[in-house]
């Protein structure tokens, strides 16, 4: 039952009276009216309109001198309080995007970082939360899948911290420090009710150089699968460095196919599948010498046997070039279906993130 309307004022005559109202509602179902006439309080012999999308104006006829009086309704509030959480809860997103409420452990994964001699990684974490601290534990895993985790970093809400790989190294894994050959992916570990409490990234750059890339962290899906990622190759110069990385990020082997071909379509293979955790780099212009491949540019393509999720390889490809600070990330376009909706290809650019979902192929 609707509570009764306010006794108000008019502004004109000064006369206490109550709104008339002819129907069962105050309100009717509200159609996203905006500075217009309601049909449920024409109905009743008002008129309302929104304000900044939270409540409405009403206003009536005074019964005393007839004039129209302005008055802010409860009835109306609680009726568009009501009304705007149905549209907020009927376009919340289903399966992956449901938020749980309880917290449960939680993977995001960045396809790359290195501590090679000349090029520097820092990974940025953030926490989303607004009003509870939250603990993230950084895994970096070498090319070979060996996981090397770092301090546990405590981070209060609304707030970020930088972690400094190479001196991390230095005091949890000397003999990787500074090495050729160091690289791979990373794991951000934390407990969560969903993922996106967590933003993280890993920032590596060239020491000495203005050549620095972003390797956003994603979190596992169930919701979506992928069976290829496609992307281009591109040496614009002699001095051009074009470096593919695709990096396995579960603890089972993948049957994945990499390969580039030139203009014309002559393909070079280059990879037949991932061990687990194993991060597999590729630099093009070897490649393009060994494989007599001619021209500046060609394609890259990594299939896989089987669906596996969106989230599960990651490929990340750039170019630089050191004479002049050039760089360039090319994006990897994903053939990707939704599991619930088979026809449904997302095509989407970068991985989807996922909420409320915890791997099944990693121990909690």
């Amino acid at each position: 039952m609707l509570p009764l309307a306010p006794v108000i004022r008019c502004a004109d005559c000064h006369q206490q009276h109550k709104p008339r109202r002819t129907g069962r509602r105050w309100l009717g179902e509200s159609k996203g009216f905006c500075n217009s006439t309601s049909s449920a309080c024409s109905e009743s012999g008002t008129n309302s309109q929104f304000i900044q999308s939270s409540f409405c104006l009403c206003y009536s006829p005074c019964t005393s001198c007839g004039v129209k009086e302005n008055w802010t309704s409860a009835v109306c509030f609680l009726l568009v309080f009501r009304l705007s959480l149905r549209a907020h809860h009927s376009h919340r997103p289903t399966a992956h995007g449901v938020r749980s409420t309880k917290a449960i452990p939680q993977e995001a994964y960045a396809g790359y970082w290195t501590d090679e001699p000349g090029w520097h990684t820092e990974l940025e974490i953030r926490n989303n939360l607004r009003a509870a601290p939250i603990e993230v534990t950084p895994v970096l895993r070498l090319s070979d899948g060996t996981e090397i985790s770092l301090s546990p970093q405590n981070i209060e809400a609304n707030s970020a911290v930088m972690v400094d790989v190479s001196a991390e190294l230095e005091a949890r894994s000397p003999a990787s420090a500074g090495r050729s050959g160091t690289f791979g992916s990373v794991v951000f570990r934390y407990t969560a009710s969903n993922s996106t409490s967590v933003f993280a990234a890993a920032m590596v750059e060239r020491t000495g150089a203005p050549i620095k890339y972003h390797f956003d962290a994603f979190p596992y899906t169930s919701e979506f699968t992928s069976t290829s990622v496609e992307s281009i190759w591109w040496l614009p110069k002699p001095s051009s460095t074009n470096v593919l990385v695709v990096a396995n990020m579960t603890d089972k082997p993948i049957a994945a196919k990499v390969s580039i071909t030139n203009s014309k379509g002559k393909p070079v293979a280059l990879s037949d599948g991932l061990a687990p955790r194993q991060t597999k780099r590729f630099i093009v212009r070897e490649l393009v010498q060994s494989g007599k491949l001619d021209g500046t540019e060609g394609g890259v393509s990594v299939t896989f046997d089987k669906p596996v999720g969106i989230n599960d390889v990651q490929v990340s490809h750039f170019v630089y070039d050191e004479t002049n600070g050039s760089t360039t990330a090319l994006t990897n376009p994903t053939n990707c279906a939704r599991n619930s909706l088979p026809t449904n290809k997302c095509g989407s650019t970068y991985p989807l993130p996922d909420t409320g979902h915890q791997r099944q192929d990693h121990p909690s």
